[in-house]
């Protein structure tokens, strides 16, 4: 019988958001074989030797921690979330836009009443978008009490907030009629300028309660993936008070996580922001 050449080649490339390469491994065997069937034998065990090996590979500390946040090769794992597109239509028309130097650290205040959060943030979509598609949900992210983290508008679309807006109260402090005046005559009254802010909005009020465990972590992970995605120090993750001293949100217990200390303790420091020219003395 005459002998066949088979070749085979196995690549298995991980890539992460923001890393072009992460790593390719090219895997090759020449296999030079009398009985064909027996080619499955020898692939299952290549195949298998492979990945182990490869695994293995893996677990020599490109995964780490810094503080709450998972890191992959000294960078912030993106964390997961719930697209835009799950909580209703996208938006269209024109959008100012920003450029983005800071994070906005607020909580829903008096106007979230404990619904789901897919009930109230698709109800949220519905009051600030009209018929036409024209507007979005009025922050950038949003995260719920069990720490999952909703996206809202896009991160180049300064949020929305206006004066005597129910999100700048306090829960106890409006009644259910109340609310609805202040939801349908916010458009009336100026808007607070967040230009330059990407928004990071905990469902609830903490003035009342503390953020939970799984919260807390999602939060860091999401600044420190900004910080990292927009090279934005540590110290540019600020409350809305510290914006908008009026305000009055967030609630005590969610403002002291804007405290330099604990920012220091779970957000890693960020890169400096590559640029085309080199500076004699300072780069390589």
């Amino acid at each position: 019988m005459t002998i066949h050449d088979y070749r085979y080649t196995y690549i298995l490339m991980g890539v992460q958001k923001n890393i072009s390469f992460i790593g390719a491994i090219t895997f090759v065997t020449q296999i030079k074989l009398k009985s064909p069937p027996l080619l499955f034998l020898h692939l299952s065990i290549g195949t298998v030797s492979f990945i182990l090996l490869f695994l293995a590979s893996c677990s020599t500390g490109s995964m780490e921690k810094y503080g709450m946040v998972e890191m992959f090769h000294e960078k912030p794992m993106m964390p997961r979330m719930v697209p835009r597109q799950y909580l209703g239509e996208m938006p269209s028309g024109h959008f100012q836009s920003q450029l983005v130097k800071g994070i906005l650290i607020l909580d829903s205040g008096a106007d979230y009443q404990g619904e789901t959060p897919m009930t109230y943030l698709t109800s949220l979509l519905n009051r600030y978008q009209t018929k036409e598609g024209l507007g979005d949900l009025p922050f950038h992210y949003f995260i719920d009490e069990d720490g999952k983290i909703f996206k809202g508008r896009q991160d180049h679309v300064p949020a929305e907030l206006h004066e005597d807006d129910p999100y700048l109260v306090r829960s106890g402090k409006l009644s259910q009629q109340d609310l609805l005046v202040k939801r349908l005559s916010r458009k009336t009254k100026p808007q607070l300028n967040l230009n330059g802010f990407i928004t990071i909005m905990l469902l609830g009020d903490y003035d009342q309660q503390m953020a939970s465990k799984e919260q807390e972590k999602s939060l860091f992970q999401l600044a420190s993936f900004l910080c990292f995605e927009y090279y934005l120090a540590r110290e540019s993750v600020l409350s809305l008070r510290t914006v908008v001293p009026e305000a009055g949100n967030p609630g005590f217990y969610l403002n002291n996580y804007t405290n330099p200390a604990i920012l220091e303790a779970n957000i890693p420091p960020t890169p400096r922001k590559p640029h085309l020219l080199k500076v004699p003395g300072q780069d390589g």
